[in-house]
């Protein structure tokens, strides 16, 4: 057999390196798309955990819209011109007072974004718009919730001076509500405390504020909703919230 010449060994050699480096380009691409393929169904799974968890926030936060609501119309009802008879016709009387001492904000479910957030797979979320969206919303309602956490005024202390220790305690337990002779007794204990009004204002702002960030990230958190539905698509997000 005759030797190959110079000019037939370099084809033979160039062939040679050619298909080693396609095979390993192949075998790289397909590495590639595997990866991507693993990334793509673990943001799918995460997208689906956050939407299960922004679904439970916003049922917390439309009930306690409405707790907020009761707590309100308690307080002003404390400082009217005839507040017995305004409080008397409340339908679910004791609920409501109890209600008027609520503090702080819901607690949000952050697990899956803590999750997200320390393992560093937030990355995984390819609309960088709908991350950032998702990390101000948890980010953001923990900051405020932390300061909302302490009310400003007096009114809990006093609210809790005027009734006895165990005055909502059947009521609570075994659904038993207080002698309303009783209660009426240790409303107008609450009525006659000296600092009541001012302590009812502080209360009344306090509201207000818890309120105005709920109202701002409960429509976040249905904004995120509908983004999670849709994820590489644009969205409208709510105003953020002033001051």
């Amino acid at each position: 057999m005759p030797q190959q010449g110079p000019p037939s060994r370099i084809r033979s050699v160039v062939g040679e390196f050619v298909i080693i480096v396609a095979g390993v380009l192949v075998a790289l691409g397909v590495d590639e798309w595997r990866d991507n393929l693993g990334d793509q169904r673990l943001e799918a799974e995460y997208i689906e955990r956050l939407r299960l968890d922004l679904e439970v926030d916003t049922a917390t936060f439309a009930w306690f819209e409405q707790v907020l609501e009761a707590k309100e119309a308690v307080l002003r009802d404390l400082v009217s011109e005839n507040p017995i008879d305004r409080l008397q016709a409340h339908e679910n009387l004791i609920g409501d007072l109890v209600y008027s001492e609520f503090k702080a904000l819901p607690t949000a479910q952050t697990s899956t974004f803590r999750e997200l957030q320390s393992t560093g797979n937030l990355k995984l979320l390819r609309n960088v718009d709908l991350r950032g969206k998702i990390s101000e919303y948890h980010l953001g309602f923990d900051h405020i919730s932390g300061i909302l956490a302490t009310p400003e005024g007096e009114y809990r202390r006093i609210f809790s001076e005027s009734f006895r220790g165990d005055a909502f305690r059947s009521w609570r337990i075994d659904s038993i509500p207080p002698d309303p002779a009783v209660l009426e007794s240790e409303i107008r204990t609450l009525l006659a405390h000296p600092g009541l009004e001012p302590a009812v204002n502080a209360e009344l702002g306090y509201t207000a504020g818890m309120a105005f960030y709920l109202g701002y990230y409960s429509e976040l958190a249905e904004a995120l909703l509908t983004a999670l539905g849709e994820p590489e698509g644009p969205h409208l997000w709510p105003d953020p919230p002033r001051g």
